[in-house]
Order: structure tokens, then sequence, then C-alpha cells
């Protein structure tokens, strides 16, 4: 099974996404996390994406789209993609990859919430695990660019009959049995269990 959680900065895609990958036995595929590992490296590739988040941007699709093909093609068992696609060309991209490593998309998983709830996780969260590009200014971009730059992907994949927008308010266990039960009832009805 293939999944992809998506939504914005501060939804818990990341939290959700690894309670998933070990419910179902998937590949955690994270964008922010191999981004957030190579910054702490302080090697080549992370001094390129550090400049990109800490000004609230996105990373540009070719540096993204290298981290996925990679991942895809190590893990054909499985996987949940967490944090891309964000824009129409990243589809187009990923696309092509499934096509030429035999895999498809089962599932896509969108966990919402208002944005004075993500704002204040935002900002939680940065006291708690100090990431720089959790400050206000930078939230605010980073929210704008979402609903801006992400709703062709999500009407992309909502013809296709694929999306589940899910809340993403509660506590992260409520969260994660909700999405669970609606995983479990999409299989059904797609027989694919």
């Amino acid at each position: 099974m293939n999944l992809i959680i998506f939504g914005p900065q501060g939804v818990g895609k990341g939290t959700q996404a690894k309670l998933l990958a070990e419910h179902y036995g998937l590949k955690h595929i994270s964008t922010g996390e191999a981004f957030r590992q190579s910054i702490s490296e302080n090697n080549e590739f992370g001094k390129k994406v550090e400049q990109y988040i800490k000004q609230g941007e996105f990373v540009p699709d070719e540096l993204v789209n290298a981290i996925v093909a990679k991942e895809l093609a190590e893990n054909s068992q499985g996987w949940i993609l967490d944090g891309y696609p964000r824009n129409l060309p990243q589809v187009e991209y990923l696309n092509k990859a499934l096509e030429k490593f035999g895999q498809k998309i089962n599932f896509v998983i969108v966990l919402s919430a208002p944005h004075q709830v993500l704002k204040e996780r935002m900002l939680s969260r940065k006291e708690i695990e100090n990431r720089s590009d959790d400050v206000e200014k930078i939230i605010e971009r980073r929210l704008q660019l979402f609903s801006e730059k992400t709703k062709p992907v999500l009407d992309y994949y909502n013809k296709l009959k694929l999306v589940r927008v899910l809340n993403g308010v509660g506590s992260i266990e409520e969260v994660n049995k909700y999405i669970i039960h609606n995983i479990e009832d999409f299989l059904k009805n797609e027989n694919m269990v």
C-alpha cells in the first residue's frame, strides 16, 4: 500500500505518518526530515536547502524530486509520502517515477485544522524542537504558500477519487484512530483487503 499524507505545516502530518508507517509496515518518506538531516550534517545539499527554509519558501522541485526518486527506488514494498508532492510539476514527476518503478498511489489523506490552531502548534513546536523555521513571519508565509500552491494538487487527486479530508484536531491517538478507520473503510470499498 502506498499513501500520501497531505496538509499544511503544523497539522501533524509527520507524527501521523510515522504512526501509520509503523502500523502498516510502510516506509515513511519525509522530505522535511531529509532536509533537516542534511542541514544538521552541514553538507552541500543541506546548505542549499537551508537558504529556502529560513525564508519560509518551498525548496525547489529538483532538490525535492531527487530525494523522492531515491526513496521510491529503494522502497517497493509500500510507503507513505509526507510533505510531497506540493505542486503540479512534482505530481507529474511523481507519476513518471511511479510508472518507472511499477507503483501507484492507493490513498491520499488530507489533514485539516483551523489557521489559528496550526499557528499555535508551530509556535509551540519551536519551543520544544527549536526549529528555526517556526517563527511567526515564516509560519504565515508557509501557510499562505501551502494554500496557494497546493490547491491544484488536491484538485488533481480529488479527480482520481483518492482523497479523504480528515480533521487533524484532537489528541495524537484520536486522530490516528480516525485515520486508520478511514483507510480501512477506503480499502474495503476498493476491494483491496
